[in-house]
């Protein structure tokens, strides 16, 4: 009875509708986290393994330090050729320094990955990327210290595009209000620009812990900070202990946008320990719905703590997901990082089939 009480909960909480083209139902009930998980795990427990295959990803070349956070490998210009390349966080695990780093596939598996040469490594954290007529947009969370008080850092996203040139021409364009990760923006088959921010306050209303952010906008010249820092929030998407963030942007079929996301918590009452769950939502439904969690990977928690794959004890069960590959066969490779140590591809059934 209480599987069949949840699962009416979320159907009857999706159900109503809006005129909002974006946001076309209204989500009458904020669930937390916790009900998300369990959900999801008795979904898997109907389904089987959420994981087809699952491989962690080796990159040489950057020493002790560690790599995660990474995006899925995109088709760029490089060195005037195409290239497939991926860009990834490289941080050392006694401190947040991070850099990303572009790398390229040693191997036609692509699980093994060495520097590109002659790119820059870029001071931010969290690479992302998407592509627009024939021109290339890099994004990144930027850190900066906001006085003079040692490690009082503020954060903010800041755009690089290429201008159709290739990856070590790109240039610096947009910087996005301080305080906001998880900004991202996709052109549709419409030719309009679907926009995804994150905004967060001391004030649940306007973004708590975190909540999603939609807007839609007829080119990139429209997107600005104060585009980002105005376009309204998904209300009742996530409960106001909890957040959520966007993490990629597909446009799909029937006019339908889909939306890789992340849901996160703090998993024990003294809010120290982070739990982070990949999921995903669409414009027609915009309840998260949990596809990936930490223990799915091979070995589990249990093996993440022996290996010490993580940056720190109450990172262990973090997933991050950098990117979906669609493959025509009905799967995907997700990118993942996990526990802000390592990188892994999994292969999953298709979630916006």
């Amino acid at each position: 009875m209480q599987k069949i009480a949840l699962i009416l909960l979320l159907i009857l909480a999706s159900s109503a509708s809006h005129a909002n083209p974006m946001c076309p139902a209204i989500l009458t009930t904020a669930p937390r986290v916790e009900d998300l998980v369990k959900l999801y795990r008795q979904q898997r427990a109907h389904l089987g393994p959420a994981v087809i295959k699952a491989d962690r990803l080796i990159f040489h070349g950057v020493g002790d330090r560690d790599v995660y956070n990474i995006a899925r490998p995109m088709n760029v210009e490089l060195q005037g050729r195409r290239q497939r390349v991926m860009l990834a966080r490289v941080e050392p695990r006694e401190n947040h320094q991070s850099e990303v780093w572009a790398f390229v596939a040693d191997s036609e598996s692509e699980l093994e990955y060495s520097p590109a040469q002659g790119i820059t490594h870029f001071k931010m954290e969290d690479p992302f990327f998407t592509s627009i007529d024939g021109e290339l947009f890099v994004g990144g969370v930027e850190t900066f210290s906001r006085s003079t008080k040692p490690g009082d850092l503020g954060y903010r996203t800041v755009f690089m595009r290429d201008f159709g040139h290739g990856l070590e021409f790109l240039q610096k364009f947009l910087t996005g209000p301080e305080g906001m990760k998880d900004i991202r923006f996709a052109k549709l088959a419409n030719g309009k620009i679907q926009v995804s921010g994150r905004p967060q306050n001391s004030d649940p209303r306007r973004g708590g812990r975190g909540k999603n952010s939609q807007v839609i906008v007829d080119s990139v010249a429209d997107i600005t900070e104060q585009l980002i820092s105005q376009a309204p929030i998904i209300e009742n998407q996530i409960h106001e202990r909890d957040w959520i963030g966007t993490n990629e942007i597909h446009d799909l079929k029937n006019g339908q946008i889909g939306f890789l996301s992340h849901v996160a918590h703090y998993s024990d009452v003294e809010q120290k320990n982070r739990g982070y769950y990949i999921a995903v939502f669409s414009n027609k439904d915009l309840r998260p719905k949990i596809i990936l969690e930490r223990e799915d990977l091979p070995g589990g928690l249990k093996s993440a703590l022996q290996r010490k794959a993580s940056k720190r004890d109450d990172l262990v069960n973090v997933l991050f997901g950098g990117g979906l590959e669609r493959l025509p066969n009905g799967t995907a490779y997700l990118y993942i990082g996990a526990g802000d140590a390592e990188s892994w591809r999994v292969l999953i059934r298709d979630p916006f089939l």
